[in-house]
């Protein structure tokens, strides 16, 4: 039994609803269709607690989610793991736990690219974990040549597209709101579209090989998630 099983009264969401009464005497939680339900995996069909990981789609591949800065793909990510149940591994996020600091320290303090190796082996490593899921990586995380191979023969790459003028609006919003918000623009405010320009320069022929491309405009990234998923053919 999962420890976390709603069978366990003091932890079932629904135990003010569902536990035995004066004139219920002897009814248990077990026997409460709402708080178990089937699924079926390719494993087959078979019995999920309430608080059991039960996606609603399958895969058998992960899915790397990406996108230039601005693009709000780790949102887009987030929200589609949310909608489908999906694992999900935010690579930022596992970098600074690894280096034991934040993306704009390492930044400030080792040079623009003191992560990029650190990412590489935690995007391979991220790629082989099982069951397989969602990998919300950063802009340059494919800039990597192994780590880029790997993705390429491992996984089913998403690239999120948006219009430049959109990726510098989010870009000067996030950084209005937070200045290590984008690390690689920590030293260097962009003004206008052109500075977006080098960097895009070896960063979209790399995202253009993407086996899924979505392009989208001014939109919140819930709607994005939305999107995505249909395209995919998920259920949420």
């Amino acid at each position: 039994m999962h420890p976390f099983s709603c069978t366990q009264a003091h932890l079932c969401p629904q135990r003010l609803l569902d536990q035995p009464t004066n004139t219920q005497k002897g009814l248990s939680l077990t026997t409460n269709p709402r708080c178990h339900r089937q699924r079926t995996a390719k494993s087959g069909t078979h019995t999920v607690g309430y608080y059991d990981h039960h996606p609603t789609v399958d895969i058998d591949k992960p899915f790397v989610i990406t996108g230039f800065s601005g693009s709000r793909s780790h949102s887009v990510a987030h929200f589609l793991a949310a909608m489908t149940g999906l694992p999900l591994t935010d690579l930022d996020r596992q970098i600074e736990h690894h280096a034991g600091r934040s993306l704009a320290l390492l930044q400030r303090e080792d040079g623009p690219n003191a992560w990029r190796n650190i990412e590489a082996q935690l995007l391979i490593r991220a790629l082989k974990e099982s069951p397989p899921r969602l990998l919300a990586v950063g802009e340059g995380a494919l800039l990597h040549a192994k780590a880029r191979k790997a993705a390429w023969k491992m996984a089913h790459v998403v690239y999120i597209r948006r219009p430049r003028p959109t990726l510098l609006a989010n870009i000067q919003q996030g950084l209005r709101q937070n200045p290590e918000r984008y690390p690689i623009f920590i030293d260097r405010y962009p003004q206008d579209v052109t500075a977006l320009e080098p960097l895009l320069a070896t960063r979209e022929p790399i995202y253009e090989r993407a086996h899924t491309q979505l392009d989208v405009m001014d939109i919140q990234p819930v709607e994005v998630a939305r999107l995505l998923a249909s395209r995919l053919g998920w259920s949420t």
